[in-house]
Order: C-alpha cells, then structure tokens, then sequence
C-alpha cells in the first residue's frame, strides 16, 4: 500500500557487534556497551531441592548452567547476563526461595529488597 518511494542517498552501515548483542540478550533488560561480550557478568544463585527440579526442567534463560548439586538436592546456578537487571525479575518472582551466591552487588540489593520489605 505504498504509493511513492523516494530515496535520501544516506546509506545504512550494519554494526555486527550490535547484531550479535540482539542475538545474544536473554530479557528486555540487558544492556548493550561496544564489544559487549567483554563485560559480560555471572550471576550464580542458589535454589533449595524443593524449587531445583523446575530448573532443572527448564532453562529460564540460555545461559542457564547447573553448577553443582550437593548431596541434599540443593543446585547452584551460573546465568551469564549483560547487566544484572537481566535476573532481578527471575530472582524476584523465586524469592523466598532462592539465594543470590554472587555477586555481592546483587547480593546488596536483594537484602535491601528484604529489609525494605520487613520494614515496611
């Protein structure tokens, strides 16, 4: 339903970095820096037995990885994100059943969240 089309001569240059950042971003909430992949973070929770097995079902993100299961069931897990605001939302709907390992940033935030919350 186009009826005219006039070009400007400007051209478009494709930056590859920024495509592959599109590609590789797990939530609305990752954060694109130049050469991205060189400021990536893990993040690693914990998750009780009880709460282990829909991890283990399902990958919340692609970077999901299973580090470690101890003897009583308890999982750790590495997420590789962009920006720390890429978990906060999956850490939130899990609380109070997850446990933020590192990093300490986040472990920050999240005993704020609770001090908040108990204040209040």
């Amino acid at each position: 339903m186009i009826d005219e089309l006039s070009t400007t001569g400007n051209s478009f240059y494709h930056n590859p970095d920024i495509m592959n950042f599109i590609h590789y971003v797990q939530s609305p909430w990752g954060t694109y820096k130049p050469n991205f992949k060189e400021h990536l973070k893990e993040v690693i929770i914990e998750v009780p037995k009880e709460q282990a097995k829909y991890f283990k079902l399902k990958k919340f993100f692609p970077s999901q990885k299973i580090l470690r299961e101890d003897e009583n069931g308890t999982i750790q897990i590495s997420y590789t994100v962009t920006s720390e605001n890429e978990v906060v939302g999956l850490i939130k709907q899990w609380i109070p059943y997850v446990k933020v390992i590192s990093p300490q940033s986040l472990i920050n935030l999240f005993e704020k969240v609770a001090r908040d919350f108990y204040i209040h």
